[in-house]
C-alpha cells in the first residue's frame, strides 16, 4: 500500500512541472494566449497602473534594466537603463512612438530604431 506522503509528494512534483511551464493572460479573452507572451494584459476598459514612487523613493531602487515606475513628483514615467533612471516624458533624445498594429498589438519604436510589439 502506498503510503500518504508518497501521494502528497507525487501532486506536489506534479503542480511543481505544470507550474515551471505556465503563461498567464489577464483580460477579457483569457482563453488564447501568444505563445511567446509570459503574461498578458488585454482589456478594453481596465489599465496597467505601474508603481507610484517619489523621487527620494525611485533613486533608492535598483532593479533590473528595463524596469518602469510612475515618479509622483516629476509626473511622469520613469524607465532604468541599467545605470540610471530615465525620464521618458521630455527625453528627446530617448523619444519613444506607439503605433497600432490594429490586430490588437502595439509596436513600440525608440529614438534608435529598437522596437518592441
Amino acid at each position: 500500500m502506498i503510503s500518504n506522503k508518497t501521494y502528497i509528494l507525487f501532486f506536489l512534483l506534479l503542480f511543481t512541472y505544470v507550474n515551471t511551464f505556465a503563461q498567464v493572460k489577464i483580460g477579457d479573452d483569457v482563453s488564447t494566449i501568444n505563445a511567446t507572451s509570459l503574461l498578458e494584459l488585454e482589456s478594453t476598459s481596465k489599465v496597467l497602473v505601474l508603481t507610484r514612487v517619489t523621487n527620494a523613493q525611485m533613486l533608492s531602487i535598483m532593479p533590473l534594466k528595463g524596469a518602469l515606475v510612475y515618479n509622483i513628483d516629476s509626473k511622469c514615467v520613469h524607465l532604468f537603463n541599467g545605470t540610471l533612471w530615465q525620464n521618458i516624458c521630455n527625453s528627446s533624445n530617448n523619444a519613444i512612438t506607439i503605433t497600432d498594429n490594429n490586430d490588437g498589438s502595439y509596436t513600440l519604436t525608440s529614438s534608435d530604431g529598437t522596437t518592441f510589439t
